[in-house]
C-alpha cells in the first residue's frame, strides 16, 4: 500500500474512457475551497475532510482476446465427447478416461453431448494454449466433487452452443482436497471465459455455482446459476461483457475477493442483464466496482423491508436499536472494498443493508440508478460524487452518507426515514445499523449534555461549534443537479461545512422536532442555485451563513400547513419567485435563490391553486390562483427572517429579531 502525503491536491481519480487507470489518493485536510471537475476521461476532486490517507489503487480494464470473443465451432479439428448416461465415449488423443471421469490434457477444442449421471470433466494441461470446451446440450451431475474441474490450463474457455440448454449440478457433499477445493459446480484454478448464444444451467448445491481463482469473463449466453453460498466468484476479476445471467445466491452474487493485490478482487460489469436474488451481498468487490452499462437487478436478505436494524432517536443523544430481524454478514446491493464507480446502465436494488456502498469512494456520473434500502441508500466511508444520472431512493434509513459528498449534477430524489443526506466521519458499526444519522462515533455514555439555544444571549452569528456532533470538518458541496429530500430526520445533516454553488436544493421535512431541514456544524455558504427547506419550527432548524454571497429569507408560520399546502414568493412587481407544495407538514421555510435582491419586497401566500408543471413540488410555467396573503418583508440582510423563530436556531443571521406573520 503506497503512503501519500495530506499536502497533496486532495483525492485524485483518474478514470479513463473504458475505466481504467483508476488512482485514488489522500485527502486535503485543511478547509481550503472545494474544486469539482468531470469528463468522460477523468475525474479530478479537490475534497476537504480530515481522516485518513488513502491507498493507491491502479486498475487494468478487462481486455478480451480471439478465445474470449470467438464462440464459434466450426474449427476443423473438434475432439468429440459424447456422455451416455454412465458412459464416456471419446475417440481421439488429448484426453484420458478413467471410470467416470474423462481428464482433458492438451490444449484444443472439444465439444461435448449428451448426459452424464455421476461424472465429472477435469482439465489438467500444461499447453500454453487455451482449451475450449464446447457444450453443445449436457447434463452433468457429480454427486462428490466439482463437475466440472479445471485443475490447470492457461485459459478456458467454455461456449455454449446456440439452441442448447446445458445443465451442471453438483451433489450436498464433497470430497475435497487438503486446500477445500475444488468447492464449486464449475471450478477453475486459472482463467475461464463462457460465450455463446446457449443456455446454461448451473447447480451448486454444496457450495458455490462457478469460481475462478484468477480472472473469469461472461461474453454473452443465457446463465442461470443456483448456490448455496456464492453464485458467480472471480478471485482476481469478474467482467461481464453481454449476457442474461440470473443468480439465486445463498452468499453474494458475484463475488471478487482478491485482497491481496490492490490491482485484482475487481468486477466490470459493461453490458447484459444481471438479475441477483442473494442472502447475502449482491455484487461485492474487494478492491474496484464499476458499471458502465447494461441492466443489473438486485435483491438482498429479503430486501428493504427485512432490514436487520431500526433506531428510534429518543431524546437528544440517546437511541436504542430495536431488532427487525438480524441477518449475519453484509446484505449490501453493491459493494466495493475502494471504489465503486457508475458511469451508465440501468439499476434496480432492493437491499436489507446498504444498497450501494464503498469502504473508500463512490462516483456516480451516469446511469438510472433505482434504490431501496434497510439502511443507507448510497455509503461511501470517505468520499461520494455524483456527476450525472437519475437516482431515486423510494425508501432508506438514510439517503446519501459520506465524509465528503460532491453533487455536480443528476437528478436526486430521495425519501428517507431519519436524514436525507448526512456527511459524518466515521463508520460506527454499519451492519448493526447503530450511531446513524447523528454522526456521533464515541459511545452513547460519552455523549454531551444538549446545549441551551433557547438562552436570549445566545450567539446567533455562528453555529455552535461545541457539544454538537464531533469534531466537525465533513462536507457537502453541491454544484449542479437537482436535489429533492422527503426525510422524517433532517433532511441534511452535515457534521461540517455545507458549500451551493448551483443547482436546485428542494427539502420537505422533517415535520416534528428535535430534527431540521437544516442541520450543520460550522458553515453554509450558498452563491448560487435554488433552495428550498421547508419543516417543524422550533427544535434545531438553521439557515445558510451571513457569510454567504446569495441571499436568503427563513419564514416562520403561525400554524402548521398540511402537506400539498402551497407556499408561494412574488416580489413586489407580482413576479413570481418560486410557487412550492411540500409532501410533509410544515411550519417553516428556508428560501435562497438569485432572483432575491437587496431592497425589494416580497410577498408570501399560502394555499391557492397553480395550473403550472410540478416537478418535485416546484411549480413552473403556470398561473397562481391565490390562496391567503400572510405577510410583506423587504430583503436588508444576507438572512433575512419573517415571523417568530421560538428556539429555532439559525446560523449566521447577525442578531436580527424576527416578526411573525
Amino acid at each position: 500500500m503506497n503512503k501519500i502525503t495530506p499536502f497533496l491536491l486532495g483525492l485524485i481519480l483518474l478514470v479513463t474512457a473504458g475505466c481504467s487507470g483508476i488512482v485514488a489518493e489522500s485527502s486535503n485536510p485543511d478547509n481550503s475551497s472545494q474544486s469539482e471537475t468531470f469528463s468522460e476521461e477523468t475525474v479530478s476532486v479537490d475534497n476537504t475532510f480530515q481522516n485518513g490517507m488513502y491507498s493507491v489503487v491502479n486498475i487494468t480494464e478487462p481486455e478480451y482476446d480471439h478465445d474470449d470473443l470467438n464462440d464459434s465451432n466450426t474449427s476443423n479439428d473438434i475432439a468429440l465427447i459424447e456422455f451416455a448416461g454412465d458412459q464416456i465415449i471419446y475417440k481421439g488423443g488429448g484426453a484420458n478416461i478413467e471410470n467416470d471421469t474423462i481428464t482433458i490434457t492438451s490444449a484444443g477444442t472439444f465439444q461435448i453431448s449428451g448426459r452424464l449421471d455421476n461424472g465429472q470433466v477435469i482439465v489438467d494441461t500444461q499447453d500454453n494454449q487455451a482449451v475450449r470446451l464446447i457444450f453443445s446440450g449436457i447434463d452433468i451431475t457429480c454427486t462428490t466433487r466439482a463437475p466440472i474441474y479445471i485443475k490447470n490450463a492457461v485459459k478456458t474457455v467454455i461456449t455454449l452452443v446456440e439452441n442448447t440448454v446445458n445443465a451442471i449440478t453438483d451433489g450436498q457433499d464433497y470430497i475435497l482436497n487438503e486446500s477445500g477445493e475444488p468447492n464449486a459446480a464449475i471450478f477453475s484454478m486459472d482463467d475461464l471465459t463462457i460465450n455463446g448464444q446457449g443456455t446454461l444451467f448451473v447447480n451448486g448445491n454444496y457450495n458455490h455455482g462457478i469460481f475462478s481463482k484468477d480472472d473469469l469473463r461472461i461474453i454473452d449466453g443465457d446463465i442461470a446459476v443456483y448456490a448455496v453460498n456464492d453464485g458467480i466468484k472471480g478471485r482476481d476479476s469478474i467482467a461481464i461483457k453481454d449476457g442474461q445471467i440470473t443468480i439465486e445466491a445463498g452468499g453474494d452474487g458475484l463475488q471478487s475477493n482478491n485482497d491481496v493485490d490492490l490491482e485484482k478482487g475487481n468486477i466490470f460489469i459493461e453490458g447484459g442483464s444481471v438479475v441477483v436474488n442473494a442472502g447475502e451481498d449482491g455484487i461485492q468487490a474487494e478492491n474496484t466496482l464499476i458499471i458502465s452499462g447494461g441492466e443489473v437487478t438486485i435483491n438482498t436478505s429479503s430486501g428493504s423491508e427485512n432490514a436487520s436494524q431500526r433506531i428510534e432517536w429518543k431524546n437528544w443523544g440517546q437511541h436504542e436499536a430495536s431488532t427487525v430481524e438480524d441477518t449475519e454478514g453484509s446484505a449490501k446491493g453493491l459493494k466495493a472494498g475502494e471504489i465503486l464507480v457508475i458511469t451508465g446502465g440501468k439499476l434496480e436494488i432492493d437491499s436489507a443493508d446498504d444498497a450501494l456502498h464503498s469502504n473508500n469512494t463512490i462516483i456516480i456520473d451516469d446511469g438510472q440508478i433505482n434504490l431501496a434500502s434497510g439502511d443507507d441508500a448510497i455509503h461511501a466511508d470517505s468520499v461520494l460524487i455524483i456527476n450525472g444520472g437519475t437516482v431515486q431512493v423510494s425508501t432508506c434509513y438514510e439517503g446519501l452518507e459520506s465524509s465528503a459528498i460532491t453533487i455536480n449534477g443528476g437528478d436526486i430524489h430521495i425519501v428517507a426515514f431519519d436524514d436525507g443526506i448526512n456527511a459524518a466521519s466515521g463508520t460506527g458499526n454499519p451492519d448493526q445499523g447503530l450511531e446513524r444519522g447523528m454522526g456521533f462515533t464515541q459511545p452513547e455514555e460519552d455523549m454531551p449534555e444538549r446545549p441551551d439555544f433557547s438562552a436570549p444571549n445566545q450567539a446567533m452569528q455562528n453555529p455552535p461549534r461545541q457539544g454538537m456532533l464531533g469534531d466537525g470538518g465533513n462536507t457537502l458541496v453541491i454544484n449542479g443537479g437537482v436535489i429533492f429530500i422527503d426525510a422524517t430526520g433532517d433532511g441534511i445533516d452535515i457534521n461540517g461545512s455545507i458549500t451551493m454553488t448551483d443547482g436546485t436544493l428542494l427539502i420537505n421535512g422533517p415535520s416534528t422536532n428535535p430534527d431540521s431541514a437544516l442541520d450543520y456544524y460550522d458553515y453554509f455558504d450558498i452563491s448560487g442555485g435554488y433552495l428550498v427547506a421547508v419543516g417543524s419550527a422550533g427544535g434545531m432548524a438553521m439557515a445558510p451563513s451571513v457569510s454567504s454571497s446569495q441571499y436568503s429569507v427563513v419564514v416562520n408560520l403561525e400554524t402548521i400547513k398540511d402537506p400539498g399546502t402551497l407556499f408561494h414568493l412574488v416580489n413586489q412587481s407580482g413576479e413570481e419567485i418560486f410557487t412550492f407544495s411540500s409532501s410533509r407538514a410544515y411550519q417553516s421555510v428556508i428560501i435562497s435563490s438569485p432572483e432575491l435582491k437587496d431592497g425589494t419586497t416580497y410577498s408570501i401566500y399560502i394555499g391557492g391553486e397553480s395550473t403550472g408543471f410540478s416537478s418535485n413540488g416546484l411549480f413552473t410555467d403556470g398561473i397562481y390562483l391565490p390562496g391567503s396573503k400572510v405577510d410583506n418583508f423587504t430583503i436588508s440582510s444576507m438572512v433575512t427572517t419573517v415571523g417568530d423563530a421560538g428556539e429555532m436556531f439559525f446560523g449566521g443571521q447577525g442578531g436580527q429579531m424576527p416578526r411573525r406573520p
